[in-house]
C-alpha cells in the first residue's frame, strides 16, 4: 500500500527525468542551467481489472487475485480466487452485447471462474461531444502574427561542444535504469555525432528482427480513444515551430536565442537519426555491435531530455508573464516526448504504479492493459481542488466479487516526475460501495486501477493516458523485468506487433494435446494467471492447466510466436468450459514477465508491441 505523502511537483526536481527517460542524459544540462545565465533569469517560472498472469510463486503466502478474463462474453471477467469478474468483450459471441458508453442495461456475465473482470458499466455522460468539451485542455498561447523564424544559429553546436568537454552525463535520480543499459556514460560530443552517422547510414531493414502483423479479433470495434489517436512526431513538429515563433519574437535577445537553439538542435536531430538508430540496434543487438548499437540509442533517447533543460532555461529567462514566456511554455509541454516512473510488481504478478489524483496522496494502481479508464476510491483523491460536479455515473461490478457506483469527474492525474495530465475523466467509486472496492483490490496491495486497453470492455469513458502532454500520450512502455513503465514513443524496436489492445487474435498451441487451434487473445497485465477454453485444455476434468505444461502462442496466421511459456503449479491458466468462452483466451500476466511490451494508440483499436 502506498503511503500517503504528498509530493510536491517543482521542475527543477523533474528535469532530470526527463534526459532521456531512464537512460544516461547528454551531459550538458547542469553547464545549460548555471552561472551567468541564470544570473540573470527572472524568477517565475469497470473498473475491470485482468487476470494477473505471471511470475507469483508458489510459497508466496498471499495469492493475487485472478482478474479479467475477458472472453466473447457480455462482460469481461476478473476472476477472484474463487470466481471471476467480467468487462464484456468486444467481440462478443452472436446475440451478446459488446461494452459501450450508452445507458444501455448491460448483459448479465457470464462467470468464467479464474479472473474478475468488471461487468460493462453504465455511463451517464449526456453525449460524447460534452465530454470532449469538459476534459479540453487549456488554448494555446496565440501565436498568429508570429512568424516561422529562418534558420537557427550554429552557436548551439559550439555551446554543446565547449560544455561537453567539461560534463559527463549524469544519470537520472528520480527515474529507473533498465538494468541492460549501460549506466555510467561519458557523453561527449562524438558519441552525438556517431547517432546522426549511424541514422545516415543505409540500412538494410529488411533483415532486421522486427515484424507487423495484422491480427484483430473479429467484432472488435469498441475504441476508448475517443477520437484521439496519436500521429507520432505531430507534437515535438508543433514544438518545433513554436520554438520558431518564440525565436523570431525574441530578436536579440541573445541568452534565450541560445537555449531555444540547443533545444531545437536537440529535437531535430532526435527526429532525424531516431528510425535509423532503432533499425540498426534491430539488425545488431547483440555482441560487441550490439552494445554499440544500444548505447547510439540510448543517447537518441537522451536529446529530447535536453530539449526539455533547454526550454525551461529559455523559458526561465524571458520575461515574465510576458506572451513569448507563454509560448516556450508551450513548447516545452509539446516537446515531450518520454517520461519514465518506477513499475513495481505486487507478489510477482500485478504490476503497479504510484499516481496522484487532483493533488492527492501517491497510491498504488493497477497497470491493466485490460480495461480502460482509471478507477479509484474517493479517499484516495486530493481536496485541495474541487472536483467540481460530476460529468457522468456508472456501475461496474465482478463476477465473484463486488458491484460499485461510480461518478465521473474531471481531474489532474500526476505520475510524478514531471508526468502530469490535462483534466482528464476519473471513475470515482461512490461512498455506499467504496468499502466492498477497497477491500477487494487490497489483495493485490492496489487501491485503484489504471485501465490503458484501447479496445477493452471498458469501463472508460475515456483513457487518462491520452490526456498526457506531447508525444507521451502515444503509448505505454512496460518492462516490468527492469521495472520501468515509459510514456512517448516505443523505446526499442518492435519484434512483432499484433493489432489491438487487449483484444486481437492468435493461434494457441499446446503441444503435450496435439492442440493448434485459432484463438481471441485478451493480453493482459492485469489477468494474474490466465484462462484457456476446454475446447483447446480437453483433457477431461480438469479445471486448471497442470505444471510442467508448454503453451505457445503465435499472430493470427500462426506464422509468428508471441510468446511461450511452461506452466507451473502456481504460473497456469485456469480452464473455463462456459461456451461464451470456449474461443477466448486470456494471456495473464506472463507475456509482460517474459517481455518488453508498449502499448501503442495510432489507431482506435489500440496496439500491442513485442519488443527487442
Amino acid at each position: 500500500m502506498a503511503g500517503t505523502h504528498r509530493r510536491k511537483r517543482h521542475r527543477g526536481a523533474a528535469l532530470s527525468a526527463w534526459l532521456g527517460a531512464g537512460t544516461a542524459t547528454v551531459g550538458i544540462g547542469a553547464a545549460l542551467i548555471s552561472g551567468a545565465a541564470l544570473a540573470q533569469a527572472q524568477t517565475g517560472g469497470s473498473a475491470t481489472h485482468a487476470d494477473h498472469g505471471g511470475r507469483h510463486t508458489a510459497n508466496k503466502s498471499t495469492a493475487p487475485h485472478d482478474k479479467h478474463d475477458k472472453g466473447p462474453s457480455t462482460k469481461p471477467v476478473h476472476a477472484t480466487r474463487a470466481g471471476t469478474r467480467s468487462h464484456a468483450h468486444p467481440s462478443a459471441a452472436a446475440g451478446s452485447t459488446a461494452a459501450t458508453r450508452s445507458t444501455a442495461t448491460p448483459a448479465a456475465a457470464t462467470d468464467t471462474p479464474t479472473k474478475r473482470r468488471a461487468r460493462d458499466s453504465t455511463t451517464n455522460i449526456k453525449t460524447t461531444s460534452e465530454l470532449a468539451a469538459a476534459t479540453s485542455t487549456s488554448e494555446r498561447a496565440n501565436s498568429a502574427t508570429l512568424a516561422v523564424a529562418a534558420s537557427e544559429s550554429g552557436s548551439a553546436t559550439a555551446a554543446i561542444e565547449k560544455t561537453s568537454r567539461r560534463t559527463t552525463a549524469s544519470q537520472s535520480s528520480t527515474s529507473t535504469t533498465r538494468s541492460d543499459r549501460t549506466t555510467d556514460k561519458s557523453t561527449p560530443l562524438a558519441a552525438l555525432a556517431t547517432v546522426s552517422a549511424l541514422a545516415s547510414t543505409p540500412v538494410e531493414t529488411e533483415n532486421a528482427a522486427s515484424s507487423t502483423t495484422a491480427s484483430t479479433a473479429t467484432g472488435t470495434s469498441t475504441s476508448w480513444l475517443n477520437g484521439q489517436t496519436v500521429t507520432p512526431g505531430a507534437s515535438v513538429k508543433l514544438s518545433l515551430q513554436e520554438i520558431s515563433q518564440a525565436q523570431k519574437a525574441l530578436g536579440a535577445n541573445l541568452v534565450p536565442q541560445m537555449f531555444l537553439s540547443v533545444a531545437k538542435w536537440a529535437l531535430n536531430t532526435w527526429q532525424s537519426t531516431n528510425a535509423g538508430v532503432m533499425a540498426f540496434y534491430a539488425k545488431n543487438s547483440t555482441g560487441v555491435i550490439g552494445a554499440f548499437a544500444k548505447f547510439a540509442l540510448d543517447m537518441n533517447e537522451a536529446l529530447p531530455g535536453l530539449a526539455q533543460v533547454a526550454l525551461y532555461s529559455a523559458e526561465a529567462t524571458t520575461s515574465s508573464g510576458s506572451a513569448t514566456r507563454a509560448l516556450i511554455g508551450q513548447a516545452a509541454q509539446d516537446g515531450k516526448v518520454y517520461g519514465t516512473v518506477k513499475l513495481t510488481t505486487y507478489n510477482d504478478a500485478v504490476p503497479t504504479v504510484e499516481i496522484s489524483i487532483n493533488g492527492g496522496p501517491m497510491v498504488k494502481v493497477l497497470v491493466d492493459t485490460g480495461s480502460s479508464g482509471l478507477v479509484i476510491n474517493n479517499s484516495s483523491v486530493g481536496t485541495a481542488n474541487s472536483l467540481g460536479n460530476a460529468i457522468g455515473s456508472g456501475t461496474s461490478g465482478y463476477t465473484g466479487g463486488p458491484t460499485y457506483a461510480f461518478d465521473i469527474y474531471n481531474t489532474t492525474v500526476d505520475f510524478g516526475n514531471g508526468i502530469v495530465t490535462a483534466p482528464t475523466a476519473v471513475d470515482i467509486v461512490t461512498a455506499g460501495t467504496e468499502a466492498a472496492y477497497e477491500k477487494y483490490l487490497s489483495v493485490d496491495g492496489v487501491v485503484g486501477v489504471l485501465g490503458i486497453g484501447a479496445n477493452s470492455a471498458g469501463p472508460g469513458p475515456s483513457l487518462v493516458t491520452s490526456a498526457l502532454p506531447g508525444e507521451l500520450k502515444n503509448g505505454v512502455f512496460i518492462d516490468t523485468a527492469n521495472g520501468v513503465l515509459q510514456f512517448g514513443p516505443n523505446p526499442r524496436p518492435v519484434r512483432v506487433a499484433v493489432s489491438g489492445s487487449p483484444y486481437t487474435a492468435g493461434v494457441v498451441k499446446v503441444p503435450v494435446l496435439g492442440v493448434t487451434a485459432p484463438i481471441n487473445l485478451a493480453i493482459d497485465s492485469g489477468g494474474i494467471y490466465g484462462t484457456i477454453p476446454s475446447t483447446v485444455w480437453t483433457a477431461v476434468g480438469e479445471t486448471q492447466v497442470p505444471g510442467g505444461m508448454e503453451i505457445l502462442v503465435y499472430s493470427a496466421d500462426g506464422s509468428t510466436l508471441l510468446y511461450s511459456y511452461t506452466t507451473t503449479n502456481t504460473n497456469a491458466p485456469r480452464v473455463t468450459t462456459d461456451a461464451t468462452n470456449s474461443d477466448q483466451m486470456n494471456t495473464g500476466f506472463t507475456p509482460f514477465a517474459n517481455n518488453a511490451m508498449y502499448i501503442a494508440y495510432t489507431t482506435p483499436q489500440g496496439e500491442t508491441d513485442f519488443d527487442l
